[in-house]
Order: C-alpha cells, then structure tokens, then sequence
C-alpha cells in the first residue's frame, strides 16, 4: 500500500497534539472523516487514518507517518480487521506493515472502540492539550 495523497485528506486537528510520545497532526481520508469525528464504532471497512510524526511542536517536518486501515472482515478478526503501517514521509516506503505486534499491542486497550483512541483524541483536540 502507498499513502502518496495523505497530505490532500482532511485534517483534523489544526493544531498539532501529542500521540506516541511525538507531535502529530491526525488525517483522515473520506471514509475516516465522516465516522471518526463521531467515534464510530465500528468504523467503515477501508477507512484509512495517518498520524503525521512531526519533528517537534512547532515544526511543520513530517519524520514519519503512522497509518491504520481498516481491511475487509475476515483480515484479523482478533484485532478488529486493522491492518496498520510506518511510512517514511512521503508515504510511499514502509518501514513496517500488516500485523504489526507492537501497533497491536498498543491498541488492543480500546478494543471497546473497535481499537481507536478517537474519544481521547478529539477531548485532546477540543482542550488543546495532549490526551
């Protein structure tokens, strides 16, 4: 998978809030924009979602992308059909892709919210603070 257009989604929050322990600016991509917002659950097969990595708060440089993707029933079941990703910038080369062990980790704590932070994510974006 290529995430070349990323850039050209809606993003949802203008201002950037703290996400893996970096800086990010969240984009969605049409399937994405319409449920996320509303912390849909389940969220719509092929809804795709990047995290910009930004260098630091005030920096618009974009060190990586963490991407999500929620693949047709039947991909992991266990893990709520998501396949996940870390592109370099561009979004065209991965550094890892699929069923990635730590992704799934990390996000199995909201398997509830079919393994999306968005609660927290969107009450961060209204505060302006991190979640």
């Amino acid at each position: 998978m290529e995430f070349a257009d990323w850039q050209d989604w809606y993003q949802l929050n203008e201002e950037p809030i703290q996400g893996h322990e970096v800086w990010v600016t969240i984009h969605l991509d049409q399937a994405a924009r319409e449920a996320y917002p509303r912390a849909a659950v389940p969220m719509p097969e092929c809804s795709r979602i990047v995290k910009a990595h930004l260098v630091s708060q005030g920096s618009p440089v974009v060190s990586r992308l963490t991407v999500m993707v929620k693949m047709p029933p039947g991909y992991d079941p266990e893990h709520g059909d998501w396949w996940y990703g870390m592109y370099d910038p561009p979004g065209k080369i991965p550094e890892m892709q699929g069923r990635v062990e730590v992704c799934i980790a990390c996000h199995q704590g909201a398997a509830q919210a079919d393994y999306l932070f968005a609660e927290a994510v969107l009450g961060a974006i209204k505060k302006g603070s991190a979640p």
